[in-house]
């Protein structure tokens, strides 16, 4: 080792010049990640000289200022056989992957003592790169123990190093895996903190969501009850609002806030004779609905969808309903013997998958599953 400073020219001025030839070689990025690599190689002496320190090569990366490409290119620069002020090396991680980590050293504490740069910018900024090896500390300490919640800071030590970051992340980045460490911590203080919020804000919301359930479910078990009325009102209330909405469900909390429901009617089973004379089925979904015997007569069908439904033998059905301005969408819905139709029970089939993925995004992860559910509820078949 004492060879390669003496072809470097002695251990004092002409180290000191040379270092210095090879820091003014770079440009201006690459002499700011220069001055980062080298303070972060320099372990700072507590009433004792400043001694060369250790540092994973991943832990000198600090995305933007200092990215991957420009930390190895510099490194493999001042590792070169022509420079030798830094050397590299491998060391075998913990854990089961065993993974190989770069380790980055300076080749002589030579060079931390009497490279008369790198002296400067370690006696201006040293309670600066002190407070920054604290937090990265913590972040290995961290790390080491596995990613344990007990090891995240928390209190002043997190409020401090919150500060340190946001004042300093154009002069001393964090590495990293220590910024990770911080938002990790941080998270988890505001969860300490909300917790408690949380149970008092959540306990009536969920009480409040249990009982909007259960009354949207009374509408629906009113479908098949005894009071022909009473299924018309609960058609009514669920459907009320499909065409404002498009179709489209709505969730919980938009019918809360708004008292607009657009509810789906597919495989809904209605008692006998349900007496839907002139309800408002503007957009509503009947895919599968059991309308037997249903008495339709008068009833708003403009857009709604009728998909492997049978029409047979509901009554009061008119063809009118059937063609109008708006007229439903029909597939595999076969019809009284009274009505014909252009294009039949059959009329809306191509074009239904596209209805259905627009007015039902959540129900459809793609057009392409649309279209296989159609093409399933056309093979239904009818006695």
């Amino acid at each position: 080792m004492f060879s390669t400073y003496q072809e470097l020219g002695g251990i004092t001025g002409t180290l000191d010049k040379r270092a210095t030839e090879i820091y003014n070689s770079f440009d201006t990025d690459q002499q700011r990640t220069v001055q980062h690599i080298f303070q972060q190689l320099t372990q700072l002496g507590e009433g004792t000289e400043d001694t060369r320190r250790r540092v994973f090569l991943d832990n000198l990366i600090s995305e933007p200022l200092h990215p991957t490409g420009r930390v190895r290119a510099v490194i493999d620069t001042l590792s070169s056989k022509d420079n030798r002020l830094l050397v590299t090396s491998e060391v075998t991680g913990k854990g089961e992957a065993k993974e190989r980590r770069a380790i980055v050293d300076v080749a002589h504490e030579a060079l931390i003592r009497h490279w008369r740069l790198l002296r400067q910018w370690i006696e201006k900024n040293r309670d600066l790169l002190r407070q920054q090896r604290r937090i990265e500390a913590s972040a290995v300490t961290w790390q080491d123990h596995g990613q344990s919640k007990g090891y995240l800071l928390q209190g002043f030590p997190l409020k401090e190093a919150r500060r340190f970051q946001k004042q300093q992340s154009d002069t001393f980045p964090l590495s990293d895996y220590a910024r990770i460490f911080l938002k990790k911590s941080t998270w988890r203080q505001n969860w300490n903190y909300l917790k408690p919020a949380s149970v008092v804000v959540l306990l009536p919301l969920i009480f409040d969501y249990s009982l909007h359930r259960q009354n949207v479910e009374q509408y629906y078990t009113r479908l098949n009850g005894a009071s022909r009325d009473a299924e018309r009102d609960s058609v009514i209330f669920l459907t009320q609002h499909c065409s404002q909405q498009g179709g489209k469900l709505t969730g919980y909390l938009t019918e809360r806030t708004t008292g607009q429901y657009c509810r789906s009617l597919i495989n809904r089973r209605f008692n006998g004779e349900a007496n839907l004379d002139r309800a408002n089925l503007d957009s509503a979904n009947l895919v599968r609905a059991n309308l037997y015997s249903a008495n339709l007569y008068s009833a708003n069908l403009n857009n709604a969808t009728f998909i492997a439904t049978d029409l047979r033998t509901t009554k009061g059905l008119t063809q009118k309903q059937l063609e109008g301005e708006y007229p439903p969408f029909i597939c595999n819905a076969p019809l009284p013997e009274n009505i014909e139709i252009e294009g039949g029970k059959d009329r809306d089939c191509d074009k239904l998958a596209d209805i259905l993925y627009q007015r039902y995004p959540n129900g459809f992860r793609s057009l392409e599953a649309a279209e296989q559910y159609v093409n399933q509820q056309r093979q239904k078949t009818w006695e």
